[in-house]
């Protein structure tokens, strides 16, 4: 029987249902009786209206009222579904998500029905609380095709938080299992629960269907009490005597720390507290240091309150683990896990990035599976019947959360972070999340809560660091020494802000876009100079100290920077102070505290705590200033030798303090250096956002299109003087494989050929961004195909095939072989006409016949082949590099080994898309007044090389060139057909 069956309520009439506190003394309790007579008054009125059963109705209301819990139940129980739309939205938005929820029907608590074009059809008073029934004037609602399949209890919209935003239509078979929970948390007629959500967010529906299966009661305010932690937590824990407290609360950690550590000891959480069961969820969870400072851990001590992790996504439905934490045996965890499934039901699985299960202790994507727990979204589901048997068939459905996880030896599962909330810093792919994570740790004692954030435009790094109480300087230091000595370079932020509070959104979940922007629009003054300095995004961020306080929040200020005052040894001394902690001007109060920061302008960069990631980044944003590149040069020089302290690098900055406004105006150039080419000045014409990683290279078509995908599941043409999109295609999963372009083709076609990591090999139009037809391979494919006339040689990661010959004609394969025993990253190359290399990443290397597939002859190499080879020699000679560091060169006829290069350094690794081969002209004058020319093959090969030795921590790229061919100086009558040792 379903929670809101009203016969099942008349069991609990004379139960308290509703404590309407709008004051803190002042209540308003209505029992179940009474709202049940509210009930059965609106029913009669949608059976006045005819609202059919299973009719959508959207829902605008402003905030949790005994009006909106009447109204519910009685949407539920006339067998309709609701849809909760946003406030505070445009028309015009507010308009497309109710057509899109499929909603015929909308009630509001305020007209606005003229705004919306609908036809008002009843007011209706409700309490002390009067409803506007609307209805379309015209049908153009977009339908819902899956209702058949089973009777819709909600659909809710997404906030984009965990992901793109979605609608997901929720039937009640999937809302069920959350009511599991009563037997974790162990509720009864007695509990008292407060609806803290708002309308827009799910677990509102969980708690609300609590209260109603166990007959408790619910706790509502305004929404000015609720977003008040002063004043609710006086509503939740009432000193009156006459009022009873809250006995279980479900909020976002991010909303429980605005109560503030002392509430939550003294009030909260004390040993007198009416609170029974605290469940935290919906971000990650607290850790344990910040536990045992909200808990007054004492063995002699009973604690009254109970602990749980919560965790689950909207796509399932809301709540799918639970985990009660051992308050008492804190001290012997590190983290804390997700727990188990709260029901039966749901089932969780860790895969990779091919969608493949991981077993044991891996970390990888969380999945959540059921075969009842089936939500219908359509930016996910098309609509099919395939579609249609899958949701309705006993098989398992699995979610990806999209979230990043760890499992450890005893099998439990512990969140890690957002796999979208990842970046790429000095060639490292680096996740945000984690990383706060680590800084938590790493600043366990201090009792600080650390949130990363990435500021994309600018490539800044920003650390966030939030305490209830304001910091003192001695605790900025602290942190700041903490962070420097345990990070590795590439984790070190550019700037570190001090924070009281952070930005939460309507959910009361961290608001990542509004604490960017509070963070870079703040105006702070140089600690440095005597005049202020305006520091914007184009600037170094300054450490801060932000309040957070909402008034603040509500009047950010962007302010335009004066270049005027902008110089390049303020942000220099900005970053010596608030990063690496230096104290720069001495004063008594200074000098008592010296033992504690001994660190002075007499050290180096380096020595200092400053790597060569932060050198980078410094002389990429003060270079803007300064007014050649000959001086951007040797300040980079300067800041890496250990022999140059601080006070140099500040005097070689002070004569260009007065050149930086000249330099204001001028274009950004990077300098490079190249031993071959001399000096080039590089210029930024355009720049294309591909929204996440580009592993794929580029490809031009015609000298004027340039083709690109990405893994944010798009291929982009884009125009290559202009930067111009010209075309864009959206495939299933990420793409890493470069686009070949078809040769032979109609006039009016423009096509190109890409593989997916789906698994499936694209045709498409790449002007017109029109799949033609795809053609599955069978595993994701990461290397370029070959295309040779009407034929297309396929590499992928198949596990039964990983060479594929294609026919583009037919659209049929010719032959597929199994080249060794693991995937092809690199692409296949043709030796002449007939045949064709193709290396794997077993180490095995191969000549194949083109018609038959046949294998010519193959070698191994002792690691993988991530490198294309490359021919040499008028074609009768194979390079091949593998990721080990060697350099083998063999007979391209019979694969006959002639000579092999070892790189010796302490670790390398080659793994480039290509060998890259080029022609290198001698010219010798003799004796007898003959000019001998001779041509030699000159191979480039990119070394990433990791040695004790080399400066930096995380090595460098070699670029090496290597000469195979015969010396110039052999006369030509004298020259052996043999191959000289690289």
């Amino acid at each position: 029987m379903a929670p809101w069956n009203l016969k099942k309520l008349h069991h609990f009439s004379k139960q308290r249902f509703i404590l309407y506190r709008y004051a803190t003394s002042l209540e308003k309790i209505y029992t179940y009786a009474d709202v049940l007579k509210e009930v059965t008054a609106i029913l009669d009125i949608f059976k006045e209206l005819e609202i059919a059963p299973q009719s959508g109705i959207a829902l605008l209301l402003q905030e949790h009222t005994p009006a909106s819990c009447a109204l519910l139940l009685s949407i539920l129980n006339a067998d309709c579904y609701f849809c909760p739309l946003e406030l505070n939205t445009s028309v015009e938005s507010l308009t497309a998500n109710y057509q899109a929820s499929g909603a015929t029907y909308f009630i509001a608590d305020n007209d606005t029905h003229e705004q919306l074009r609908l036809c008002l059809l009843k007011q209706l008073k409700c309490f002390d609380l009067i409803l506007y029934i609307s209805k379309k004037v015209s049908v153009d609602a977009i339908p819902r095709t899956l209702t058949e399949w089973d009777k819709i209890c909600y659909i809710i919209g997404t906030t984009g938080s965990t992901g793109a935003p979605k609608m997901v239509h929720v039937p009640y078979s999937c809302i069920a299992p959350n009511l599991a929970l009563s037997k974790h948390l162990q509720l009864s007629a007695k509990d008292i629960i407060f609806l803290c959500s708002p309308f827009t967010f799910d677990p509102f529906i969980v708690e609300y269907l609590l209260a109603l299966d166990n007959g408790a009661a619910i706790i509502i305010t305004t929404s000015k009490i609720r977003l008040s932690p002063q004043k609710l937590v006086n509503i939740l824990f009432p000193n009156n005597c006459n009022m009873c407290g809250v006995t279980t609360l479900q909020l976002t950690p991010s909303l429980f720390r605005l109560f503030g550590v002392d509430a939550i000891r003294d009030i909260i959480l004390s040993p007198n507290t009416s609170l029974r069961n605290l469940i935290l969820g919906g971000e990650q969870f607290p850790s344990v240091a910040e536990l045992q400072n909200w808990f007054s851990i004492n063995k002699n001590q009973r604690i009254q309150t109970r602990l749980f992790n919560i965790y689950g996504i909207t796509e399932v439905s809301c709540w799918s683990t639970i985990y009660a934490c051992e308050l008492n045996r804190l001290y012997e965890k590190q983290d804390i896990p997700i727990g188990q499934p709260i029901e039966n039901e749901t089932l969780l699985r860790i895969v990779n990035n091919n969608d493949e299960e991981l077993f044991g202790i891996e970390e990888g994507e969380l999945q959540v599976g059921s075969k009842s727990r089936k939500c219908y979204i359509p930016q996910l589901d098309q609509v099919t019947s395939e579609t249609q048997l899958n949701l309705t068939s006993n098989e398992l459905l699995f979610r990806s959360t999209g979230d990043l996880v760890r499992r450890d030896e005893n099998g439990d599962i512990y969140y890690l972070g957002r796999l979208n909330n990842t970046i790429k810093r000095f060639g490292k792919r680096l996740s945000l999340d984690v990383l706060s994570h680590k800084i938590d740790a790493i600043l366990r004692p201090t009792c600080v809560q650390s949130k990363c954030i990435w500021n994309a435009k600018y490539t800044k790094l920003i650390c966030c660091l939030n305490k209830q109480k304001r910091f003192n300087e001695s605790q900025k230091r602290i942190c700041r020494s903490l962070l420097l000595k345990e990070l590795h370079s590439y984790e070190k932020p550019d700037t570190i802000v001090f924070m009281r509070k952070m930005p939460l959104n309507k959910h009361g979940k961290l608001n990542q876009t509004e604490l960017l922007k509070s963070v870079v629009s703040r105006v702070t003054e140089s600690t440095s100079g005597s005049h202020m300095s305006i520091q914007s995004t184009k600037t170094r961020f300054s450490s801060v100290d932000l309040l957070g306080s909402q008034q603040q929040q509500k009047s950010i200020l962007t302010l335009k920077v004066d270049a005027r005052k902008k110089q390049p040894i303020d942000i220099f001394k900005h970053f010596l102070v608030e990063t690496l902690g230096l104290q720069l001007t001495v004063t008594k109060k200074i000098v008592t505290n010296c033992l504690e920061n001994p660190k002075g302008t007499d050290l180096s960069f380096l020595a200092a705590g400053g790597s060569s990631f932060n050198a980078l980044s410094l002389v990429n944003e003060i270079g803007m200033l300064l007014p050649t590149s000959a001086v951007q040069s040797n300040f980079l020089n300067m800041l890496l030798n250990e022999n140059i302290a601080i006070a140099e690098l500040l005097t070689f900055l002070k004569q260009y303090e007065n050149m930086s406004s000249e330099s204001k105006h001028t274009k950004v150039t990077l300098d490079t250096q190249s031993y071959l080419m001399g000096k080039r000045k590089l210029l930024l014409n355009w720049r294309a956002d591909l929204k996440k990683c580009v592993d794929a290279t580029p490809t031009v078509a015609m000298n004027r299109y340039i083709c690109i995908g990405s893994h944010a599941h798009i291929m982009v043409t884009l125009d290559a003087y202009s930067g111009q999109e010209i075309a864009r295609v959206t495939l299933p999963d990420r793409i890493e494989c470069a686009t070949e372009f078809i040769v032979h083709q109609a006039d009016d076609e423009h096509l190109a050929v890409v593989g997916c990591y789906d698994g499936f090999l694209y045709v498409y139009d790449y002007l017109l961004g029109k799949i033609c037809w795809s053609m599955n391979i069978g595993g994701l494919i990461k290397a370029k195909p070959l295309l040779f006339k009407n034929v297309a040689i396929v590499g992928s990661y198949s596990v039964e095939y990983n060479l594929a010959c294609i026919c583009l004609k037919t659209r049929s394969y010719i032959w597929r072989l199994r080249l060794g025993t693991k995937g092809i990253f690199s692409t296949p190359i043709l030796a002449n006409d007939c045949e064709i290399f193709a290396c794997s990443l077993d180490g095995t290397y191969a000549k194949i016949h083109l018609k038959t597939g046949e294998i010519v002859w193959s070698n191994k190499c002792n690691t993988p082949i991530f490198s294309t080879p490359a021919l040499i020699c008028r074609n009768t000679k194979l390079v091949v590099a593998e990721v080990g560091g060697k350099v083998l060169l063999c007979e391209a006829e019979n694969g006959a080994h002639l000579c092999a290069l070892k790189i010796r350094l302490h670790y390398c690794e080659i793994k480039i898309p290509e060998i890259h081969r080029q022609k290198r002209a001698f010219r010798k004058q003799h004796s007898n007044g003959t000019t001998l020319f001779s041509s030699d093959d000159v191979l480039s090969v990119i070394i990433q090389a990791n040695d004790s030795k080399v400066p930096g921590p995380e090595g460098i790229s070699m670029l090496m060139l290597i000469n195979i061919g015969t010396p110039p100086s052999v006369p030509t009558s004298q020259q052996s057909s043999g191959v000289s040792s690289p």
